[in-house]
């Protein structure tokens, strides 16, 4: 058992911080352990089931985008709720799919 788990990368991670804030907050993402120079679909969907932001940022030679490079400011007109982040990338050779929560209050 243990020679089968010798050599396999940690699964990706996604992390947001904080989880929860005022309109102004800016809610910082990371995400992690997806393969390096790969592209990552990145999307937040609102409470409202509306797609507030869309991207495609490369990971860098670890397989991370970090804090400085995928965080969002939250203005007065985003509504109060629960919000989705998703990603969608490479990782251990599988199209992964991860979602985290964020809420506005």
């Amino acid at each position: 058992m243990f020679l089968g788990l010798y050599g396999q990368s940690p699964e990706a991670k996604l992390h947001i911080e904080p989880q929860f804030g005022q309109a102004g907050t800016i809610f910082h993402f990371k995400a992690t352990h997806f393969e390096p120079g790969k592209q990552l679909k990145v999307s937040i969907i609102a409470p409202n089931r509306k797609q507030i932001y869309n991207d495609v940022l490369v990971t860098d030679d670890n397989g991370n985008i970090g804090w400085g490079r995928l965080g969002r400011s939250s203005t007065r007109d985003w509504l109060k709720g629960k919000y989705t982040l998703v990603v969608i990338g490479e990782s251990n050779g599988e199209t992964v799919t991860l979602k985290e929560f964020f809420e506005l209050t």
